[in-house]
């Protein structure tokens, strides 16, 4: 509270800003929204809180809604990935805005993208009058004629009754009406309006109608759970920094209630439920209080028919996740079910028990890319580690000369600083398993591969400057807008959550490893494990296995 205060005393227009916090204050904290008597209830609640604060609204909102942009950045990041892949045949995406208010989160999309030109068009559904009244001003300044207001209710919303009135009102952006039909938006987002609707159940399950099947929905929102909550669920795309303690569960969740926002579980856990996860952020608003955020970046799953024995489904196992992978993950490299050992691994295990319960996929197969195979982040064994190796001291060049590595090769080496995985790929094998028992080792070597593949070499350096030349907004822009789309969602949690490391680790560069020789394509059959050695090998048929004894005495004495 001290740090916001003391921002606005140096405000330029300080008396204007005042007022417009108090009169935020005075319709938050001491007149309660209610419905008036013969109204529509939820719209004239709304109004009754909204109406006298409209033109206050974006003002006010900037440090309580907090990552509205950073959420921007994300579904950008995705929407950008999946058009450079070619899902949409040139056709333009389509953006349905649920409650978006005064349009903040459009215009603010600008930082990413360019509204007018890359939108086909963009609706904004709201219940509230005056929020939109403000909105309607917002694009008329701005001069952007694709952008339709819509007041109602949005469980009565469909696509269908407003498409064509959005394509006519955009003709003179020079839009192609041949373009193929959409079916469905494109991108949906819902920017701290999910705890604010009532019914929330018939407007998640209104979401999975209005999408299309390669697109995607990102929502930000307050949230209090406690990880017990959470039980043995494999689909929800990382559970780092979600628990809140039970001070804060209770405090937070009266505190909202009086604005009649609602912070239960059972809004996220839904909507994690009817949607397969991509990307899900844990973060804290520490301007006013470290009230809980998330952000959650999701797509639509595929659910196969329940059966009642494993045989019964294990014939089309393969090619149902491979058909899922590749309509959601355009473009991305083929499943292999060889490389996965989809006969007896985990993450094939994983996915057949939760197909068979009409669950969602494990996160890993909504990835853009299947580098890195799922593991159970929410386990002790799996939480207790840190970064341990910084250096390596260890030259494995001579070692691997000796296994003769070939193309038609499958290579297991360990994690540690990574020196082994990068010489190993460079002999091209069929497949490259990383296995280390520590995930931040795995999250550190994941998110280097990425940015190798994905990044520019500016960008590289950058990401992994000293402290002194780069500040950290700097590498979360890195990470949000470019990174993102490469990386899996436990990788991009920690990530962000230690941004410290990658002032000191430094680039595979530092390790003397001929990085200029490296091309993308050498990392494409890597699959990284978070396991122990012991049952890695369990899962691994004896016969494959290859040993070569690179001791120069221990081959004499065998000899």
């Amino acid at each position: 509270m001290f740090a916001v205060a003391l921002q606005l005393w140096y405000m330029p227009d300080m008396s204007a800003t005042l007022i417009k916090f108090f009169k935020f204050f005075y319709r938050s904290f001491l007149q309660f929204p209610g419905a008036k008597e013969g109204g529509t209830g939820q719209q004239d609640a709304l109004e009754s809180f909204y109406k006298e604060q409209a033109d206050a609204y974006d003002t006010t909102r900037t440090y309580l809604l907090q990552g509205r942009e950073d959420m921007l950045a994300l579904v950008a990041a995705q929407l950008t990935y999946r058009m450079e892949s070619g899902y949409l045949n040139g056709r333009k995406p389509i953006w349905i805005d649920i409650g978006g208010g005064t349009g903040y989160n459009i215009e603010a999309m600008s930082k990413f993208l360019h509204v007018p030109e890359f939108f086909e068009c963009v609706y904004l559904v709201d219940l509230s009058p005056s929020l939109l009244e403000i909105a309607g001003k917002r694009f008329e300044r701005l001069g952007w004629a694709n952008v339709v207001i819509i007041c109602q209710d949005v469980r009565e919303f469909r696509l269908e009754d407003h498409v064509k009135q959005g394509t006519q009102q955009a003709s003179d952006e020079a839009i192609d009406v041949e373009s193929p039909e959409p079916q469905g938006a494109d991108l949906i987002t819902l920017s701290y309006s999910l705890t604010m609707i009532l019914d929330f159940f018939p407007v998640i399950d209104l979401l999975t109608v209005l999408l299309s099947p390669q697109g995607i929905i990102g929502v930000i929102d307050f949230y209090v759970q406690n990880t017990v909550d959470l039980g043995n669920r494999n689909y929800t795309a990382g559970v780092l920094n979600r628990h809140v303690n039970s001070i804060g569960r209770i405090f937070w969740r009266a505190w909202f209630e009086f604005d009649h926002v609602n912070l239960e579980p059972a809004r996220r856990d839904y909507l994690e439920y009817r949607f397969g996860s991509i990307l899900n952020l844990n973060c804290r608003n520490w301007y006013l209080g470290i009230i809980p955020y998330y952000i959650w970046i999701g797509c639509l799953q595929d659910l196969a028919s329940p059966s009642s024995t494993i045989s019964e489904i294990s014939e089309d196992i393969v090619d149902q996740v491979q058909e899922i992978a590749n309509r959601l993950s355009p473009g991305s490299e083929k499943i292999d079910p060889g490389s996965m050992e989809m006969a007896s691994s985990s993450a094939f295990s994983n996915a057949l028990d939760n197909i068979r319960h009409d669950l969602p996929l494990p996160s890993f197969f909504y990835q853009n890319h299947h580098q890195r195979l799922p593991y159970a982040d929410d386990l002790e064994k799996n939480s207790l580690f840190s970064q341990k190796h910084q250096w390596t001291w260890l030259a494995p060049s001579n070692d691997l000369q000796e296994l003769n590595i070939t193309c038609e090769d499958v290579v297991l080496t360990l994690t540690g600083r990574g020196i082994d995985a990068y010489v190993a790929a460079s002999y091209r094998p069929q497949r490259l398993d990383i296995l280390d028992h520590n995930p931040v080792q795995n999250h550190l070597l994941e998110l280097e591969v990425a940015a190798y593949e994905n990044l520019s070499s500016n960008e590289i350096s950058t990401l992994y400057s000293p402290a002194s030349k780069v500040d950290d907004a700097t590498r979360r822009n890195i990470l949000f807008s470019s990174l993102s789309p490469h990386v899996s969602s436990r990788a991009l949690q920690f990530a962000l959550l230690n941004l410290g490391l990658f002032k000191v680790r430094g680039p595979p560069s530092t390790l003397g490893l001929p990085t200029s020789d490296w091309q993308p394509e050498m990392f494409h059959n890597i699959r990284i494990h978070t396991d122990t050695l012991e049952h890695h090998l369990m899962e691994t048929p004896s016969a494959s296995l290859t040993v070569v004894i690179v001791s120069t005495i221990l081959t004499l004495c065998c000899e």
